[in-house]
C-alpha cells in the first residue's frame, strides 16, 4: 500500500522528469562520460551533486508551473511535496519501469480482449453471412428448380409441337410425293406419247422423202402431171405433220398422238397409190416398146423406114439427154478425171505412216488460214492469201510457234493444193450457208489463188462439182440396182445412223456450196493481178444449161434462185437484151411449167425474187458483201 502510495504521489514529477530529462541532456552532454540514464547508470560525486542541483531547479520550476496552473491548489501541492521524501532515482526508475510494464500488460490486455471481442464479432457476422448466402443458395436452387421445371414443361410442349411438325411435314412429305409420282406418272405417259409421235414423225419423214424421190426420178411429163396433185397432198400432209408436232412441244395428249398415225396412215396410202401410178405407168410405157419393137422387127416396114425410125430413136432417147448436156457432160468427165489422176501423184506422201505429222503439220497451216479469212479489212485479206500462196510455192509459212514448208517433200506443194481446195468448197457448207456475206472474201483470195495456180482451179471445180453436181449442171439419174442410200448420196444428200439428210437441211448446204461457186465469177482478184480465171461467161453457159433440162422439185427452183439472186445483176449489166430475153422465156415458159410439178418452199421464194425483179424496174439487186475491185 505505501508503494503505490508513493508511486502515486511521484507520479508528476516523473511526467515533469519525462518532459525535461532530454532537454537537460544538452546541458550535461558535454560534462559527463557515463551512462546517466537507466539501471545501468553510474555517477561521479559532482555529477551526483550536479543532478541534485537540477532536481531542485526542476522541482521549483514544476513546482512554479503548478501554481501558474492550478493556483487553488498550490498550497495542496506545496504541503505534498514537503511531504514526499526525495526518492533516489534508481527507485524512481525501477517503479517507472513497473508501472510501464503494468500498463503495457494492461494495454495488451485490454487489446487482446479487444481482438476477441472483434474475432467474436466476426465470428458472428461470418455466420449470419454464411447464413444469409445459404438462404440464398437455396433460393437460387429453388428458384433454378423451378426455371428448371418451367424449362422442362416448355421442352415438353415443344416437343409435342415438333413431333406435330414433324407429323405435318412428313404428310406434306407423303402428299408431295404421291404428286411427284403422279407427274411423273403421267410425264412418262406424255413421254410415250411423245416417243410414239416422234416414231410416227421419223417414219412420215421417210416415206415422204421415198415419195419425193420416186417422183424425182419420174420420166415423162405425163406421169409427173399426174403426179402432181399427189405430190401436193403429200406436201399438205407434211405440213400438218410439222404442225402436230410443233403442238406436241407445247403440250401432248392421246389425241395428237392418233392424228399423227393418221397423218402416217394417210401418207403410206398415198405412198401406194403413187407406187401404183408409176408402175402402171412403166408398164404401159413398156408395152408401147413392145409394140415399137414388133412394128420395128416386122417384114412389112421398108429398111429406109427402119433406119429413119431408129434414127429419130438415137436422137429422143440418149440415156443422159434428160440429166446432163452434151458439152457439160465433156466437162464434168474431164475434170473428174484430172483429179482422180492428181489424186493418184500424191498417194505416197497421202498414205504412208512416216509422214503422218508433216500432213499434221499441212493441214494445221491450210485450216488455220482458210478458217481466218474474212473481209475486215484490206491488210487482213492480204495477209491471209499472202501465207496460202507462199504455202502453194513451197516457202516457208508460220503458223503459230511452227515454221511450215511444204517442198520439204516433193509431193507436199501437191498435197496442200488439194488440202486447200477441198476446204474451200467445204467453206460454202460451213459458212455461206449461213453467212452468205462470206461468199466474196473467200472467192477473192479463191480468184487470185487460181490466177497463179491453174491446176488448183481444176482441182476446186472437181471438189464443186463433187459436192454439188447440179453446178455442172447434172442430174444424176438412178442406176439399175442401185439402192435408195446409193441413189441419194448420188443426189448429193448424206447418211446419218442409217436416216437421209432432212430435205431443208440439204437445200440449205447446196444453196451455201453454189452461192461461193457464183461469187467467183463475181469477184476481182488482187490488184497486182489483171486477168481473171474462171469469168461470168461460166454463169451464161450454166444458165441455158439448166433451162434445157427438165425441172427437178425443189433442188431447180433453188439452183434459180441462188443464180439470180448474186449473179442476176451482174449478167444483166453485161449481156443486157441478151439475158433480158433469156429472163422473159424463164418467167413466161419455164417457171410455169416448173410450177406444174413442184409448189414447195423454194418455189415459193423463187416467185418472190421474181416478184420484187419486176417491181424494182426489171433489175435485180446487187449481192450484199460484194467487194469492190480494188478492195486490195
Amino acid at each position: 500500500m505505501d508503494s503505490d502510495l508513493e508511486a502515486d504521489g511521484i507520479l508528476p514529477y516523473l511526467e515533469s522528469l519525462k518532459i525535461s530529462a532530454f532537454t537537460k541532456v544538452k546541458l550535461i552532454k558535454g560534462q559527463t562520460q557515463n551512462v546517466t540514464i537507466g539501471p545501468n547508470a553510474s555517477f561521479l560525486d559532482n555529477e551526483v551533486t550536479s543532478c541534485s542541483e537540477i532536481r531542485q531547479v526542476k522541482e521549483v520550476e514544476n513546482s512554479n508551473q503548478l501554481k501558474c496552473n492550478n493556483p487553488n491548489n498550490n498550497s495542496e501541492a506545496i504541503e505534498r511535496n514537503e511531504m514526499v521524501p526525495l526518492i533516489p532515482f534508481r527507485q524512481v526508475l525501477k517503479e517507472y519501469e513497473i508501472l510501464r510494464q503494468r500498463k503495457v500488460q494492461e494495454a495488451l490486455h485490454s487489446h487482446s480482449l479487444k481482438f476477441e471481442l472483434f474475432s467474436a464479432k466476426q465470428s458472428v457476422i461470418r455466420k449470419q453471412n454464411w447464413i444469409r448466402q445459404q438462404q440464398k443458395n437455396e433460393e437460387k436452387v429453388l428458384l433454378y428448380e423451378k426455371e428448371v421445371m418451367i424449362a422442362l414443361k416448355k421442352y415438353d410442349e415443344e416437343k409435342i409441337n415438333e413431333q406435330k411438325r414433324i407429323d405435318q411435314y412428313e404428310q406434306e412429305l407423303e402428299d408431295e410425293r404421291k404428286k411427284v409420282a403422279a407427274a411423273l406418272e403421267a410425264k412418262k405417259k406424255e413421254n410415250e406419247l411423245l416417243n410414239q409421235c416422234f416414231d410416227n414423225q421419223s417414219e412420215f419423214q421417210s416415206t415422204f422423202q421415198e415419195i419425193m424421190m420416186n417422183i424425182k426420178s419420174c420420166e415423162g411429163d405425163e406421169l409427173i402431171v399426174e403426179l402432181s396433185e399427189s405430190w401436193k397432198h403429200c406436201k399438205d400432209l407434211n405440213d400438218l405433220m410439222m404442225a402436230l408436232m410443233e403442238k406436241c412441244k407445247e403440250s401432248i395428249s392421246e389425241h395428237e398422238r392418233d392424228m399423227t398415225e393418221m397423218v402416217l396412215n394417210r401418207m403410206k396410202d398415198l405412198k401406194n397409190k403413187i407406187h401404183q401410178v408409176i408402175e402402171s405407168y412403166q408398164q404401159k410405157k413398156q408395152e408401147q416398146a413392145k409394140i415399137e419393137t414388133e412394128i420395128n422387127n416386122s417384114p412389112n416396114i421398108g429398111s429406109d423406114e427402119k433406119s429413119a425410125t431408129c434414127e429419130e430413136n438415137k436422137c429422143s432417147d440418149s440415156p443422159l439427154e434428160e440429166y446432163i448436156g452434151k458439152s457439160q457432160l465433156e466437162v464434168y468427165t474431164s475434170i473428174i478425171d484430172y483429179y482422180q489422176k492428181y489424186i493418184a501423184s500424191f498417194r505416197e506422201l497421202s498414205h504412208h505412216e512416216n509422214f503422218k505429222q508433216f500432213r499434221f503439220d499441212l493441214k494445221k497451216a491450210v485450216n488455220l488460214s482458210v478458217n481466218t479469212i474474212s473481209a475486215a479489212n484490206s491488210d487482213h485479206l492480204h495477209d491471209k492469201y499472202m501465207k496460202l500462196s507462199n504455202l502453194l510455192h513451197g516457202k516457208n509459212v508460220i503458223i503459230g510457234d511452227l515454221q511450215i514448208t511444204a517442198s520439204k517433200h516433193p509431193e507436199g506443194i501437191k498435197y496442200c493444193i488439194d488440202l486447200l481446195a477441198k476446204k474451200f468448197v467445204l467453206q460454202g457448207d460451213l459458212m455461206v450457208s449461213g453467212n452468205p456475206e462470206s461468199a466474196f472474201s473467200f472467192a477473192t483470195i479463191i480468184v487470185s489463188i487460181w490466177n497463179e495456180s491453174p491446176e488448183f482451179g481444176n482441182i476446186l471445180l472437181a471438189y464443186f462439182f463433187k459436192e454439188c453436181t447440179y453446178l455442172v449442171p447434172f442430174y444424176p439419174p438412178r442406176l439399175v440396182d442401185q439402192t435408195d442410200q446409193e441413189y441419194y448420196e448420188s443426189q448429193g444428200y448424206r447418211y446419218a445412223d442409217g436416216k437421209v439428210e432432212d430435205q431443208d437441211k440439204f437445200l440449205k448446204r447446196m444453196t451455201g456450196t453454189m452461192r461461193l461457186y457464183f461469187a467467183i465469177l463475181l469477184s476481182s482478184p488482187n490488184k497486182s493481178q489483171n486477168q481473171h480465171p474462171y469469168f461470168i461467161s461460166h454463169a451464161w453457159i450454166w444458165i441455158v444449161s439448166v433451162l434445157k433440162l427438165k425441172p427437178r422439185v425443189d433442188i431447180t427452183a433453188t439452183m434459180f434462185h441462188t443464180f439470180f439472186e448474186t449473179v442476176g445483176f451482174q449478167m444483166l449489166n453485161l449481156y443486157q437484151k441478151q439475158f433480158s430475153k433469156l429472163l422473159k422465156y424463164f418467167i413466161e415458159d419455164y417457171f410455169p411449167s416448173m410450177k406444174k410439178i413442184d409448189s414447195g418452199g423454194p418455189v415459193a421464194r423463187l416467185d418472190c425474187l421474181i416478184q420484187e425483179f419486176k417491181n424494182n424496174g426489171n433489175r435485180f439487186s446487187a449481192p450484199k458483201g460484194l467487194l469492190s475491185c480494188n478492195y486490195w
